[in-house]
């Protein structure tokens, strides 16, 4: 007969996306593929390649946690903002984090920022807000505070920020961002900000880990 672990259903993991901004390079033979390096550091970093190496990190650092990251581009390669919503909703995710880095005229601006497309979302931004400066207040990145941004993501049937953690244009940060220690906690910033949203994920990771070995 089966044992009741057996029996029961298996765990459904939390589905979290994971959007890198901005990727894609040109292509001499191809000039009609579109592409969006995003903004360029002062110290001559593409943005996508920035946020491609985080997301990664910040891929990594949730499914250790049994989260399951829809990740909307993998490689360096142009998506455009409706098909990374809808391959996030495709997917059944329950929040979508946009990672981006920020540019300003002034380089003397600074700290992480955080945009959101609706009002239902202002929590979930403040949420991460917090976090980032929590977190990040060992490497002097204090909060540039939240903005409405109703023209990106409006669309999203799930909670929805685009994270800003540091400015490109800003030397001593774009400094720290060509660093793996910086990368690695600005990942483990995002990482805490959306498991701070979902405080259920590590008793979910409780039960995955438990009908895993129950079923082995």
């Amino acid at each position: 007969p089966q044992t009741a672990s057996a029996a029961a259903p298996a765990p459904v993991p939390y589905v979290v996306a994971i959007d890198a901004g901005h990727g894609g390079s040109p292509d001499n033979s191809h000039p009609e593929q579109l592409f969006d390096p995003g903004s360029i550091s002062v110290n001559g970093m593409a943005e996508k390649d920035i946020t491609l190496d985080v997301s990664r990190r910040i891929q990594k650092r949730l499914q250790a946690d049994e989260v399951r990251v829809v990740m909307t581009r993998s490689t360096d390669q142009y998506v455009g903002i409706p098909d990374r919503m809808t391959t996030a909703a495709a997917a059944g995710a329950g929040l979508f984090v946009s990672v981006h880095f920020n540019f300003f005229q002034d380089p003397r601006v600074n700290g992480s920022l955080i945009l959101y497309p609706h009002e239902s979302d202002k929590a979930f931004a403040q949420l991460m807000s917090d976090t980032l400066a929590r977190k990040l207040a060992p490497f002097k990145i204090g909060s540039d505070g939240l903005v409405l941004r109703d023209n990106l993501w409006a669309h999203a049937p799930m909670p929805a920020v685009t994270v800003e953690s540091a400015y490109l244009t800003n030397r001593r940060e774009a400094q720290l961002l060509a660093t793996d220690r910086f990368k690695d906690a600005v990942a483990g910033a995002i990482t805490a900000g959306i498991e701070a949203q979902v405080p259920g994920i590590p008793l979910r990771k409780t039960e995955i880990v438990k009908y895993r070995l129950a079923s082995a």
